[in-house]
């Protein structure tokens, strides 16, 4: 007998919760309540604003090369952005 008791570990929370089962639902019930008021006491909107960090346009010029695409169109566009307000940030890429 003394050798299967040694093969088990005892948990001193787990044995607790065993002997105490009411006690256990109780703050099962109770938390589980505190959870469902505390979700509907959040605010919650139908149209948050949602910042759109990223804005990736793609252009297409069928046989130029990296360098006329920049002159022709990558620069032209970037002026452009430029005056739109909130603007940060502009990184740009030519590729053939």
């Amino acid at each position: 007998m003394s050798e299967q008791n040694s093969l088990f570990r005892r948990f001193p929370l787990v044995e607790w919760a065993v002997s105490n089962r009411i006690t256990v639902s109780v703050l099962t019930v109770i938390i589980a309540v505190a959870g469902l008021v505390a979700y509907r006491a959040m605010p919650a909107e139908s149209f948050p604003e949602v910042a759109q960090p990223t804005i990736y346009i793609g252009t297409v010029y069928p046989g130029n090369s990296p360098v006329d695409m920049e002159r022709l169109v990558t620069r032209p566009l970037e002026k452009q952005l430029n005056t739109i307000s909130g603007v940060d940030k502009i990184k740009s890429t030519s590729i053939q």
